[in-house]
């Protein structure tokens, strides 16, 4: 992924004209009046609400306008991330390449994490992934070992 991005969140405003909304007291989902899982429901689980403390269903979202609200992330990598130049490393994710599409374009990085692995020459522990350059997934060292595991 990249340093600086906009990045979209979708943001729903519930209806707010008088008009109620259904909780399930079941799921804990909240559904606007024409949602056609209020239709599945059993009556006893029918709660009328103003939405609070329910979460948005998937069909209808509760919602009325929906809104898209953009920010910028400053830096999403850790403090204190370096390029790694270990050739096992490297040697690695050279032939296990990016968990989610598979491509060996990318950068291996790292940072001290408590639970990441001691490399020769390095103080501490480092937690080391590689960024695709095609896709932005960040495949971690350990995901990347049990891919190689399981293709033998």
């Amino acid at each position: 992924m990249k340093t600086q991005q906009n990045m979209r969140q979708m943001v729903f405003v519930p209806h707010r004209d008088g008009e109620c909304l259904i909780g399930n007291s079941n799921t804990g989902r909240l559904h606007s009046l024409d949602c056609s899982a209020i239709d599945m429901m059993r009556e006893d689980h029918k709660i009328p609400t103003d939405g609070a403390g329910f979460t948005p269903c998937g069909w209808c979202h509760a919602c009325g306008t929906c809104h898209e609200t953009i920010f910028e992330e400053v830096n999403e990598d850790p403090e204190g991330t370096e390029l790694c130049m270990d050739k096992r490393i490297i040697q690695l994710f050279k032939q296990t390449g990016c968990a989610s599409c598979s491509s060996k374009k990318g950068i291996i990085k790292m940072f001290h994490d408590p639970h990441g692995v001691r490399l020769i020459g390095r103080e501490g522990h480092w937690w080391i992934y590689f960024e695709c350059e095609e896709c932005g997934y960040q495949t971690a060292w350990w995901k990347a070992m049990n891919k190689l595991k399981n293709s033998k």
